[in-house]
């Protein structure tokens, strides 16, 4: 399969994407600059509830605290750093399956 990528510099850019064209899934960094990927991901929830986006979030953060956080607040599963690419891909592939994509 092939994806439609867009890159994002910060939380705060990140988040007026996803505002502007809501993709399927989105892939956040904890620490991000500007805004936290944990606040993006809660703004995402809030604002968004008509179109369930998948929330992945990607940290060298790795603890239960950190991890049970970024679950509340709305992320749909959770990868630490350093992970092996052929592992997010699926989890990629997982999350679209459960979508129906």
């Amino acid at each position: 399969p092939s994806y439609d990528v867009r890159t994002a510099v910060d939380g705060l850019t990140a988040l007026s994407q996803v505002r502007e064209d809501p993709p399927d899934l989105v892939i956040l960094d904890i620490m991000m600059p500007g805004m936290s990927g944990i606040e993006v991901c809660r703004q995402i929830r809030e604002s968004n509830p008509e179109h369930p986006i998948q929330v992945l979030m990607l940290s060298a953060k790795d603890s239960q605290a950190d991890r049970r956080r970024a679950l509340e607040y709305g992320a749909n599963d959770y990868v630490t750093k350093p992970f092996h690419i052929a592992s997010l891909v699926r989890k990629i592939q997982y999350m679209f399956e459960k979508q129906g994509i």
